[in-house]
Parts: C-alpha cells; structure tokens; sequence
C-alpha cells in the first residue's frame, strides 16, 4: 500500500497474510471443566442456554470443550443470574445445558462464580491450551422503553392563535426605517 501526501510525504505499508491461529485446546475431552453462563434475567438466561446448544449442534460441532469453557468463563462479562456445571464431553454438555440448575453444589471457582465472587479462572485452565474463539452472543430481553401513555397533543385552537401572533409581529417592522 501506498500513500502520497500534499507536501512530499509518502508512506508505504507492505502487508502480509495474518498468520495461522494455532490448533485450539484439545484436552478438554474426559477432564471436568467448568462452563458458566449469565445473563440479566432468567428468561436471556434460558435463552443463552438455548442458543448454546443449538450453537453446539450446528456451527460449533468442530469446537473444543477447553475452547468453549475456557472463552464462556473468561470472555464474557458475569451477570446477575447465573448457570453453572461441571462437564466431560461435549454430549455431557449438551445434556446439562437442558437442566435448568444442573450444579447446586459447586465449589472452587464454579463457587465463587455462582456466589457472585470474582474466580480464579487461570488455575482451571492453566496448562490445557485452551483459547478464546466465537460464541454466540448474549440474548437480550425485550421489553418496551416508551411511555405507557400517550400525551395529548396541544388543542388546535390553541396552535393557531400562535401562529396567528407569530405572523403578526413578522409582518409589521420594528424598527423605523432611515428617513421616517
């Protein structure tokens, strides 16, 4: 690339294919890892649990189990209410994420994020290699932000009388011209 400027300057970038994104965690599969989700409100919660699964079963089927736990309790921001399990396999996690509260008695980290405590995350995914990658993005609620009633609008008389003053004092002067 190049770019030449007004005054002489010239500035030239040589740009090059990013490198390869190396493979991701693989030793996911049969050890325990902790996956979290939170949402704002019980029914985004559920609705993240859902798209999860669906993500899972469709463009997520390639995704490593360390991939997705360690991106689902590192990337993403803790919220109010929260689903947490403990799983093996991607068919565990599957399973699980149709349970509404699959691990009431969590402890550790999975403790800590359920209690609403910052989790010691780098100790459960130390040594694993695992990395961030694309989840689906968080479900919002939807619920109506204007007023619940509607103001009158100003009477029609009352618009025109106005209008009617305005267009008076426009078109008389103010001001005497020079020689009246």
């Amino acid at each position: 690339m190049s770019a030449f400027g007004f005054g002489g300057t010239n500035a030239h970038v040589v740009v090059e294919e990013a490198p390869a994104r190396p493979a991701g965690g693989g030793a996911g599969e049969g050890t325990a890892l902790p996956v979290v989700l939170s949402a704002a409100s019980p029914t985004a919660l559920a609705a993240t649990r859902r798209t999860l699964a669906a993500w899972l079963d469709g463009a997520g089927r390639d995704a490593a189990l360390a991939d997705i736990a360690h991106t689902l309790a590192t990337g993403r921001k803790a919220m109010r209410h929260r689903w947490a399990a403990f799983v093996r396999s991607r068919a565990d996690l599957l399973r699980t994420l149709a349970q509404e509260t699959p691990d009431a008695a969590a402890t550790g980290p999975l403790g800590d994020f359920l209690a609403g405590r910052p989790a010691d995350w780098a100790s459960v995914f130390d040594g694993l290699g695992a990395r961030r990658i694309r989840l689906p993005t968080y479900r919002f609620d939807r619920r109506r932000c204007w007023p619940a009633e509607r103001r009158q609008p100003a009477p029609a008389v009352e618009t025109l009388r106005l209008s009617a003053r305005i267009a008076n004092d426009l078109d008389r002067p103010l001001y005497a011209e020079a020689g009246e």
